[in-house]
């Protein structure tokens, strides 16, 4: 062990830094080269929806061997970072969850200013004390935050790459970008305003559950399953509504003929258009605004803090 670490200390950061982006833009570029559909499948085997490509087809001079000459250094240096990391950011690290802290610090909070509680239970209660400045809230770094995660996650998509023909080396490219100023602000930005991110998604689930249990009742002659519209269950009413929600405007999605009718009818339209699809875009789209916001302004919040 004693020898790992002078090893780490005395070779240059810089160095093994830049041979593990090397490394994995250089596997990256490879895999995404060399990667074709092998010859071997049908064509039903294509069309299939449950067919899994695990061993794509590559040239000759792609071979196993070439993988695990590139891969096992790369999977070595990704050793050594994590170790790296872990070392000299450990008196930096925060632990425990702070979305979780934050809720048992409101509690204690809460209970300390029950009158009833102090008379039913006579203890010596306390006001509750933060630990640390709000700089060190800034600047510490969670021992299960994202940054120490993803760190542990590059060596297991390191090995699985290597028995895996090299998919898994996609998400090691998020690591050449780990350290810019732009992915440290995004992921502060969703660090600060984690408690309002998840109940803006949570509200945002239940308005869309809401609307799903309307087409559910009143819409579901409109959904084809043959359209990708599928409303047999609440559950797939559900799904669809959520994909073309989000991904679209859910009111153009669904036809205003149904299975039964042979052109539209305006009163069908125009009530359709008032209670549901209109209602539906502006939540949605405030909501999603919502969201947005609340990441620039803790960017916003970060950066002149920073300065």
């Amino acid at each position: 062990y004693s020898l790992f670490c002078c090893l780490l200390y005395f070779f240059p950061f810089f160095l093994y830094n830049f041979l593990l982006i090397f490394l994995t833009l250089l596997l990256n570029l490879l895999v995404l080269a060399v990667f074709e559909v092998p010859e071997s499948q049908t064509t039903d085997e294509r069309n299939s929806s449950t067919n899994i490509i695990w061993k794509p087809s590559t040239p000759l001079w792609y071979s196993p061997l070439l993988l695990i000459v590139l891969g096992v250094p790369h999977l070595l240096l990704g050793i050594c970072m994590v170790v790296e990391y872990f070392v000299r950011q450990k008196k930096r690290f925060i632990t425990g969850v702070s979305l979780f802290d934050e809720s048992i610090s409101n509690f204690k909070e809460w209970v300390t200013q029950q009158e009833c509680l102090k008379r039913v239970c006579p203890l010596s209660w306390r006001e509750p004390t933060k630990s640390g400045s709000e700089g060190d809230n800034y600047f510490g770094i969670e021992l299960f935050g994202f940054q120490s995660i993803y760190r542990v996650l590059f060596i297991v998509s390191s090995l699985l790459a290597i028995g895996l023909s090299g998919y898994f080396y996609c998400f090691c490219l998020i690591y050449v970008f780990l350290k810019s100023d732009v992915v440290q602000y995004m992921l502060t930005a969703l660090h600060r305003s984690a408690k309002q991110l998840i109940y803006i998604a949570l509200i945002g689930l239940v308005v869309i559950l809401i609307f799903a249990v309307i087409a559910f009742a009143f819409l579901h002659d409109y959904m084809d399953d043959n359209e990708n519209l599928f409303c047999s269950t609440l559950f797939e009413c559900f799904v669809t509504v959520s994909r073309e929600g989000l991904l679209d405007t859910l009111g153009p999605a669904i036809p205003f003929i149904n299975n039964n009718q042979l052109s539209a009818v305006f009163s069908t339209y125009s009530l359709r258009s008032i209670f549901f699809d209109i209602p539906f875009f502006i939540i949605v789209t405030h909501l999603a605004q919502l969201f947005l916001s609340l990441i620039i302004i803790s960017c916003q919040q970060y950066s002149q803090h920073t300065l």
